[in-house]
């Protein structure tokens, strides 16, 4: 595929194959099967998600910041408490441990931090803890096919790593734990 791009305030066609370390080094992220209509523009810092597609002349006029309350939203459809807290969830096995690290055990009323861990958007599965929202962490326990149980915690939006469609953390506290086998 081929893409035009500025460089030295002049168009110059790229191939993407070729040339992937120059979109790397501009900070230009494309997802799979994503379309751009004719006469599109696209703001300075804006991702455009797997599968997303954009009509014929549309314009995205801004993008919010990282870590935003907005941003946030937009990727998973939460807002914060007024101080700052977003209410979130994770499946975990019955007996507390994380599906994905079976050394980490979450337990009732407990509060983990790591503050070596530094904010990164660009790793979405990376160190840290990961938590979404309610319906997606059932869907995710529900696609284990084992027992398994909700846990609900508080995270800061200060304590975000990344954000897509689960939020990577460096801080939490446990809220409630929560037993679905009806």
């Amino acid at each position: 595929m081929k893409i035009f791009l500025i460089e030295n305030n002049e168009w110059k066609l790229f191939d993407i194959e070729k040339d992937s370390s120059e979109l790397k080094s501009r900070n230009i992220i494309i997802g799979y099967s994503a379309k751009i209509g004719n006469y599109a523009e696209i703001g300075n810092y804006a991702e455009i998600g797997d599968y997303a597609k954009i009509g014929d002349y549309a314009k995205i006029t801004k993008t919010p910041a990282h870590f935003s309350r907005e941003y946030i939203f937009i990727h998973m459809g939460i807002l914060p408490n007024s101080n700052g807290d977003y209410t979130v969830y994770k499946a975990i096995k019955m007996n507390g441990q994380s599906f994905f690290d079976c050394n980490f055990i979450y337990k009732s009323g407990m509060t983990w931090r790591d503050n070596l861990l530094k904010k990164d958007q660009a790793i979405e599965c990376g160190e840290g803890c990961h938590f979404t929202t309610y319906n997606n962490a059932v869907c995710f326990g529900e696609g284990q096919h084992i027992p398994y149980i909700i846990i609900e915690a508080k995270v800061n939006i200060d304590d975000i790593l990344a954000v897509h469609q689960k939020m990577r953390v460096k801080a939490f506290t446990i809220t409630r734990i929560m037993n679905l086998n009806f």
